[in-house]
Parts: C-alpha cells; sequence; structure tokens
C-alpha cells in the first residue's frame, strides 16, 4: 500500500519551523530519532544503511533535476518564440516603412508652415547671442587658417592644443595612448 506523504506535510513542516538551524537541525533530529528508536544503524551494515539513505536521496534529486531540465527547456522555447515574434514584428515594420512612399505630398498651409519654421530656424542659428558670448567663442584658441574651416566645422568647439577641451573648472588632453583629466573641486 503506497504512503500518503502529503498526509505527513503538517507535521514535517512544524517541526522544520521549529528549528533553529533549518534542515540541517531536521536532519540531524531525524538521524538522531533512527539512532535511538530503530535499528537502522544497528540492524544492518553501515554501507548498506548508507547506500539506502544515497537511493531514496538520488530519486529526488533525478527528479528535481529533470524538473530543473524541463523548466530550462520551457524557458528557451519561450525565449525563441519571443525572438521569432520580435523578429516577424521588426521585419513587419520594416515592409511597412519601405512600402510607405519616399517622398509625401503636403498640403499648401504645411508648405508655408515648414517655411516659416524652416525659416526661424535660420535666423535663430545666424544670429549670435549678444546676452551671453558662446563657449566655442570662449575657450577656442584663433583659427590660424580660417579659409581651411569646413561649412560642417563651424559652431563646433575647437580642440586645444592637448587635442582635448578648456573649461572654466577643468581641462582635459589625450594622446594616442592616454587621456589626462585633472581633478579639480567645484566651488
Amino acid at each position: 500500500m503506497p504512503v500518503d506523504y502529503e498526509k505527513f506535510d503538517g507535521i514535517l513542516l512544524s517541526l522544520l519551523g521549529n528549528m533553529e538551524g533549518g534542515i540541517d537541525d531536521l536532519f540531524d533530529l531525524i538521524f538522531n530519532f533512527l539512532n535511538r528508536k530503530s535499528d537502522y544503524f544497528t540492524g544492518m551494515d553501515t554501507t548498506v544503511s548508507r547506500k539506502r539513505l544515497l537511493e531514496v536521496y538520488d530519486k529526488y534529486a533525478k527528479d528535481v533535476e529533470k524538473a530543473k531540465a524541463e523548466k530550462q527547456r520551457q524557458k528557451e522555447e519561450q525565449n525563441q518564440k519571443l525572438a521569432e515574434m520580435r523578429a516577424a514584428q521588426k521585419a513587419k515594420e520594416e515592409a511597412e516603412f519601405r512600402s510607405q512612399p519616399k517622398i509625401k505630398e503636403i498640403t499648401d498651409e504645411e508648405a508655408e508652415e515648414l517655411q516659416k519654421k524652416l525659416a526661424s530656424l535660420q535666423e535663430q542659428d545666424s544670429k549670435p547671442s549678444a546676452s551671453k558670448p558662446s563657449p566655442a567663442s570662449a575657450t577656442a584658441p584663433p583659427a590660424e587658417n580660417d579659409e581651411e574651416e569646413n561649412e560642417e566645422d563651424k559652431g563646433k568647439l575647437k580642440p586645444n592644443e592637448g587635442n582635448g577641451y578648456d573649461h572654466e573648472h577643468y581641462q582635459w588632453t589625450q594622446t594616442l595612448s592616454e587621456v589626462e583629466i585633472p581633478f579639480c573641486l567645484w566651488p
């Protein structure tokens, strides 16, 4: 007749809950009981009792390993499905993007509004701020060859002599092999 293990759960949980050392104390209690109240150690050779103990342990350890492997397999399947779904979604988005026309037709009102925005942005870029100097003009050394400056480089900060940057509170320079940043406490 099979043993109904679950009917002992309450007793064992109560014992485990009262053990200050946790599971180690529970094992100690069980083996102490087997030593005092049974012939587990005295009725058979210790190698046989040890073998029986390890057989029971291995039985449950195998179940746990199978459960872990199954859980890992399910997790990998889930990750693979998720990756496939993401790839499909990305492919769908790319297909939608490609199917959209590259040139969008706009109305006259939208065109006028866009022209106004572009004009205001160009005015802001062309007007230097009179209230405060730009950081580029304050820290950049004067350019030796203004003729060689590209349109793309206008408005960008120029590096100091050490190919770094000079700021009010710190400066840094660099070489091919290292970067030096002197430490400075903020005022």
